[in-house]
């Protein structure tokens, strides 16, 4: 355990300064953007876990700083209100929204609460006596806390990774503004991020915890840390900065010019009596723009076309007409019947479940292939555990019909290749992108109705889309309703960016790639050589104090 006492830190109320660690933490994510905070937002409660307090300070204080770092990261769910354009009344919209804020920060800060509980559990019993319970305890050595808290810390991302819940990875305070680190997510994906500041956190810990035995040589352990914590940012920073230097070298022969139509349809008017009628004009309009430029593919935001695309609607919409006029491919975000999978509303009905799909078509319109969203909104687009929550919880859509989620590993064939594929809440499912570029997908495509929140939540969902496009090395065109819409290079780096809350039709080119990184091929492989690594410490440093008895 951290020894010591930590300079100025009130030790009788270690909730506090882990919940202002949190917040700090929550302040490195978009829109705030203030990355750097991130390496240093985990000492409060890293300290906290080395200083022996009781597990049930240990978990209070592991949960105030997930709460605030959840809490401030997804502070922009209370922009759901007003949603009195579902019928809701003021007050209750204020309640909907301040509800769903609530329920997913206190999920986070769920957690973060196992990681602390799991981390103290885990040092206090390596650090047990080595044979008999009347001998003292042995002392962790420093590396040992580390890396036991880096591995924990990335299984809990693993396994938060696996829940319906999930969008704040630590490793998104990087995005998009510190790309060479980001760079490092081509090795094992967002954990490998994280793995960098927690390690960043715990040099910074150790060099700020003073030996409360005053044993000389404390002021140069406290330098030797605060070297170390800068040498690792360095190394982290400058092979990063290697990897994002490095050419793209992409090919003509592999362009695509995309045309991306942002329709800046707000939800009240597009789900209206008529407001249908407006968006599928706006699109239309939007597509003949872009296919008279010449484009190769236009891509549409989720939804775009809010009716079921099938007969009689299909073949009499002015867009499918424009379509065969103008003979361009198109990716079409719209509703479909679900395929391959049973109904779930519990009776019969004319209105059958839906999947909520980007639809590839040819110049004739006629579908080539077709990628259904992976991981539904929970309590807009289903609510969890319908058979009891059903009862009391409404879902805040205006949606009438059960929306039925995609199946796993899903592939999208288009007419210029096979893509990447993700609808909204996939884009915080980075093995959903790996899967497919694994696959053989050559370049991602991301679709979003993003009317439902305020400009807030735009830049810290397309920070999820460029990680997902730096992990796997492809070129990124992304499509929203009302912002942030955008082509992104493999290195991160934004070609274009839409303003929020306009009406675009933009062109421009992506390219094809095929290359594999080590993320691709081998997926979520970091937490075994850590766990193994921090056995090997813990083995050795075992080995030591029984000799030294």
């Amino acid at each position: 355990m951290f020894q010591g006492e930590f300079r100025n830190i009130p030790q009788r109320s270690p909730w506090l300064i882990c919940v202002l660690g949190g917040i700090l933490g929550g302040l490195a994510l978009e829109p705030v953007g203030w990355f750097p905070l991130a390496g240093v937002a985990l000492v409060p409660v890293l300290w906290t876990l080395g200083r022996g307090f009781s597990y049930r300070t240990v978990a209070i204080a592991s949960f105030a700083w997930g709460f605030g770092f959840h809490g401030v990261g997804l502070w922009w769910l209370t922009g759901l209100h007003p949603l009195t354009w579902l019928g809701l009344d003021w007050w209750t919209s204020v309640g909907v929204a301040l509800g769903c804020w609530l329920l997913v920060s206190l999920w986070g800060a769920l957690l973060v609460t196992a990681w602390g509980v799991a981390t103290a559990a885990f040092w206090r019993w390596l650090g047990s006596p080595p044979h008999q319970q009347s001998q003292p305890a042995r002392a962790l050595t420093a590396w040992e806390r580390i890396f036991w808290a880096t591995t924990l810390w990335c299984v809990m991302e693993t396994l938060g990774n696996w829940t319906p819940l999930w969008w704040t990875a630590l490793g998104l305070t990087q995005s998009p503004h510190n790309l060479p680190l980001l760079h490092w997510g081509q090795v094992s994906g967002p954990i490998t991020i994280a793995a960098i500041l927690v390690l960043i956190n715990g040099c910074i810990t150790e060099a700020f915890t003073v030996d409360a035995r005053g044993k000389s040589g404390a002021r140069s352990g406290t330098q030797a840390w605060v070297v170390g914590a800068i040498a690792l940012v360095l190394v982290a920073e400058i092979t990063g900065l290697f990897a994002y230097s490095q050419p793209l070298g992409d090919s003509p022969d592999d362009a695509i010019d995309v045309g991306i139509i942002q329709g800046n349809m707000p939800n009240e008017l597009k789900f209206g009596s008529n407001g249908w009628l407006l968006a599928v004009q706006g699109y239309s309009n939007g597509y003949q723009a872009l296919a008279d430029q010449g484009v190769d593919l236009v891509i549409f935001p989720e939804t775009a076309i809010p009716l079921i695309w099938q007969e009689p609607f299909r073949s009499r919409s002015d867009l499918y007409k424009s379509i065969r006029d103008r003979q361009t491919p198109a990716l079409l975000g719209v509703f479909e019947p679900a395929q391959s999978q049973p109904s779930t509303n519990g009776r019969r009905s004319f209105v059958p479940d839906l999947n909520n799909s980007l639809l590839a078509v040819d110049g004739n319109v006629q579908p080539v292939g077709r990628y259904s969203k992976r991981y539904l909104v929970p309590l807009g687009e289903y609510i969890p555990f319908q058979e009891i929550l059903g009862q009391f919880i409404q879902r805040l859509s205006p949606l009438q019909v059960t929306i039925l989620p995609g199946k796993a590993n899903q592939l999208l064939e288009t007419p210029l290749g096979q893509s990447i594929a993700g609808i909204c809440y996939d884009s915080a499912f980075a093995e959903n992108f790996r899967y497919q570029a694994a696959a053989g997908g050559q370049w991602i495509v991301t679709s979003s109705n993003n009317a439902h929140y305020r400009t807030a939540m735009f830049a810290q969902h397309h920070a999820q889309d460029v990680m997902r496009a730096i992990e796997t090395d492809r070129w990124l065109a992304s499509a929203t309703n009302t912002g942030t819409s955008a082509i992104t290079n493999p290195h991160g780096i934004d070609q274009w960016h839409s303003i929020a809350n306009t009406y675009a039709a933009h062109a421009d080119t992506i390219y094809r790639r095929t290359t594999q990184t080590l993320y691709v091929r081998w997926g979520n492989w970091l937490v075994l050589p850590l766990a193994a690594l921090s056995a090997v410490l813990s083995a050795l440093n075992l080995g030591r104090a029984i000799n030294e008895k």
